[in-house]
């Protein structure tokens, strides 16, 4: 798998740990920012965050949610694991 899945992952889950429930074009804007700063061409879709969203799950563990009343995103901070957190960590220090 690509670095750069892993850094748009990390940059999800920091958007979503920093601002709490945010919507998709904020999180897209967020990723379109980061992304322009490093100077790497970036393109994002609906689709493709419904993918990332499986991917965090499957790899760190981390479920995001959906609350649908508002059309909102975010993470319950409760169910992040000590070994999730440490495998962020490592992959923070890596990059």
């Amino acid at each position: 798998m690509k670095s750069k899945y892993f850094i748009r992952y990390k940059l999800i889950i920091e958007k979503l740990q920093r601002s709490g429930s945010v919507n998709y074009d904020d999180i897209e804007d967020y990723l379109y920012d980061k992304f322009d700063i490093m100077g790497d061409e970036f393109s994002y879709s609906i689709r493709t965050f419904q993918r990332d969203k499986n991917d965090i799950y499957d790899l760190f563990g981390i479920r995001i949610l959906n609350d649908r009343s508002d059309n909102t995103y975010y993470i319950d901070e409760e169910e992040i694991t000590e070994p999730a957190k440490k495998l962020l960590d490592a992959f923070t220090v890596s990059n």
